[in-house]
């Protein structure tokens, strides 16, 4: 998973900060948010950048992907889990 993904997936998970020590926080859950979707698939890490980075709704990803629309919802459900379990694996807490 290319990084500038992986950031614009914990951009959307965190909110801005204007302190040093928060950025250097972020940078932190970018590269643990890096090291958990690099762990996935790579049918749901596309599903989750599409989802979250992209904006698209379930019904566009299973256009795109050529898949059923439940199938979409259902992998996408297992994937946010699967990259919360990851991410807590990683050390991060509240994930």
């Amino acid at each position: 998973m290319p990084a500038r993904s992986s950031m614009l997936i914990a951009s959307q998970l965190l909110a801005p900060t204007s302190s040093v020590g928060n950025r250097l926080q972020e940078q932190e859950y970018e590269q643990l948010v890096l090291d958990a979707a690099g762990q996935l698939d790579e049918l749901d890490r596309e599903i989750l950048l599409m989802r979250i980075v992209e904006g698209l709704t379930h019904f566009e990803i299973s256009h795109v992907l050529d898949m059923t629309d439940t199938a979409v919802r259902k992998r996408f459900g297992r994937a946010l889990i699967k990259l919360k379990d990851e991410l807590t694996r990683g050390g991060l807490t509240g994930a």
